[in-house]
């Protein structure tokens, strides 16, 4: 059987390396295929197609190579408005840094010594679609909801159920109605800061929900391994210990998530 043009162009040039070309003639490609098939998404649903489309282009092309690096510039970041702008001597430490170099992956970030950008402010500056592929963000987002709940002795089981539905919808497997039942179910669930971190992480496919979903996954992940901590030594400085400890972790999981682990 002739296999079919998409496939063709799906595959990265010789010698293996994703490159921004190839990756947007696959993009091309699968859009097309998308539109041509015959999926039970009526035309009147243009916003499911288009969450199809993200997370099939994410699957496909992470077997192929992986997704090139987001870039952003320095004034990229001073449009955020980091808290560094508000302290003493913060504008021009972000300037010193920022002007090394004239675009910044995510990984470059990460990359930096950890005695002169924290973690918190690592992980701040990345969990962003500007520098992060949405499917990145979601699949960081389930595994920071997983860290908060293995912390908890026994978890309601529609926290557990939320996260594995967030895996279920990034495969293609539920739509995104299915996945806001499931978030439902996690919010009634509720109790403490490590099942919030689940409902988090079960957080739609809208551009900025995938933001919400990491940011929101990874704090709450840190508070309650900061709580446990303090819980057990009713010392103020463990509290400290364990929040910088799992921020340090974090970093490390988006460096493996960004294919530099």
């Amino acid at each position: 059987m002739k296999s079919s043009p998409r496939h063709k162009k799906a595959v990265p040039a010789k010698g293996g390396k994703a490159t921004n070309k190839n990756y947007f003639i696959f993009i091309k490609a699968e859009r097309r295929a998308i539109v041509n098939s015959k999926l039970r998404i009526g035309a009147s649903r243009p916003a499911m197609k288009k969450s199809l489309f993200r997370r099939r282009i994410w699957r496909e092309w992470q077997k192929i190579g992986g997704i090139p690096m987001k870039t952003v510039t320095y004034e990229d970041v001073l449009s955020l408005n980091p808290c560094w702008l508000e302290e003493e001597g913060g504008r021009e430490k972000l300037e010193r840094i920022g002007k090394r170099k004239e675009r910044w992956s995510a990984l470059d970030v990460l990359d930096l010594p950890e005695e002169e950008v924290s973690s918190v402010n690592k992980v701040w500056a990345v969990l962003r679609t500007e520098l992060v592929d949405e499917m990145i963000l979601h699949e960081f987002a389930c595994w920071c909801a997983e860290e908060a709940l293995a912390l908890v002795g026994n978890p309601d089981p529609r926290s557990v159920a939320a996260v594995e539905a967030k895996r279920k919808w990034m495969r293609g497997e539920i739509t995104d109605r299915q996945l806001e039942e499931a978030r439902e179910a996690a919010r009634d669930a509720t109790r403490d800061a490590a099942e919030y971190a689940a409902e988090c992480a079960a957080r739609d496919s809208a551009r900025c929900a995938a933001e919400r979903a990491a940011w929101g996954a990874a704090r709450r992940t840190a508070e309650y391994a900061a709580e446990c901590a303090a819980r057990d030594s009713a010392r103020r400085a463990a509290w400290y210990a364990a929040w910088n400890d799992a921020r340090r972790k974090q970093v490390q999981m988006l460096r493996e998530l960004l294919g530099n682990g």
